[in-house]
C-alpha cells in the first residue's frame, strides 16, 4: 500500500513534467516497452532493484532497454536511482499509465469470460461499460475456465458478475431474503 503510493507521487510529478512538454505519449510508449522487457526479462526488475548493482550500471541497463527515451525519462530514472526508489520504476510506469487514463477520462474494464468474445460482443461491452461510467472504456480480455457461462467484469472498485453462478447467486439472495427461515442450498 505504501509502495503504490510512492509509485503514485512519483508518477504523477512525472505526468506533470511530461503534460508541460507535451511528451505524455512518448513517455507512456517508453514505459509501457520497460514493463513489456521486464515482463519477458523478469530478472531486470531484480536488478534495478539489487543493491548489489552500481548505479552507473543501472543507468546503462535502462538506457539499453530504452534507446529512444526522451531525455526527460532519462534524467527523471536518474532520480529515481539516486534516491534510491529505482525498484519502484513498474510501479511508477503503472500508475503513469493510469494517470493518463485519469486525465483523458479512460477506465480501464478486466472483462473474464469462459470463451473468447466476438468482436460484436466486445463492441457490446464496451458500449454498455461506458454508459455506466460515463467514461471511454479500454477492456482487457481474459479468459477464466472457472466462468461457465457469461462474463465478470472489473471496472474500477465495481463487480459486475454477468456469469451463470452470478446470476444463480442472486436468485439464492433473492429467495432467502423473499422467506425467512427459507434456506436454499
Amino acid at each position: 500500500m505504501i509502495d503504490d503510493a510512492v509509485a503514485r507521487r512519483y508518477a504523477d510529478v512525472l505526468y506533470e513534467l511530461a503534460a508541460e512538454r507535451g511528451l505524455e505519449d512518448d513517455i507512456l510508449a517508453q514505459l509501457n516497452l520497460l514493463r513489456a522487457v521486464a515482463a519477458r526479462v523478469p530478472e531486470l526488475g531484480r536488478a534495478l532493484a539489487s543493491p548489489a548493482m552500481r548505479d552507473n550500471q543501472k543507468r546503462r541497463l535502462i538506457a539499453l532497454c530504452l534507446p529512444d527515451a526522451p531525455p526527460l525519462l532519462m534524467n527523471f530514472f536518474a532520480v529515481l536511482i539516486d534516491k534510491r526508489r529505482i525498484a519502484y520504476a513498474l510501479r511508477v510506469a503503472e500508475a503513469f499509465r493510469e494517470r493518463i487514463e485519469r486525465a483523458r477520462n479512460i477506465r480501464t474494464a478486466i472483462v473474464r469470460s469462459a470463451v473468447p468474445l466476438t468482436e460484436g460482443e466486445r463492441e457490446a461491452v464496451r458500449a454498455r461499460l461506458e454508459a455506466i461510467s460515463g467514461a471511454k472504456v479500454h477492456l482487457l480480455l481474459a479468459l477464466d475456465p472457472t466462468i461457465i457461462a457469461g462474463l465478470v467484469v472489473q471496472l474500477g472498485d465495481r463487480r459486475i458478475d454477468l456469469s451463470l453462478q452470478g446470476r444463480l447467486d442472486g436468485l439464492r439472495r433473492q429467495l432467502t431474503a423473499t422467506e425467512p427461515g427459507c434456506e436454499v442450498s
